[in-house]
């Protein structure tokens, strides 16, 4: 993806700092330590629900990219990236 953008014109800075929005796995509990933690886990805390993507992983996930992109923004501006 990053060759796609730096050739559509987007900074490089941007690209930098929104890296972290690439990162799907707490979209989707397909990383063995998620599955393995739903599996050993036996007070019932940590679940998939009805839907794939309603699991106990999704809010860490998106609190972690949504600060790193936040983070990565903000560095980028402050070296003169974007």
């Amino acid at each position: 993806m990053v060759p796609v953008a730096l050739s559509i014109g987007v900074p490089p800075g941007f690209v930098v700092a929104f890296a972290a929005a690439s990162y799907g796995y707490y979209i989707l509990p397909t990383y063995p330590s998620d599955l393995a933690a739903i599996q050993f886990d036996r007070s019932g805390t940590t679940h998939i629900g009805k839907y794939l993507i309603n699991h106990s992983f999704i809010a860490p996930g998106l609190i972690g990219v949504g600060t790193s992109c936040i983070i990565g923004y903000l560095l980028a501006t402050a070296r003169g990236l974007v």
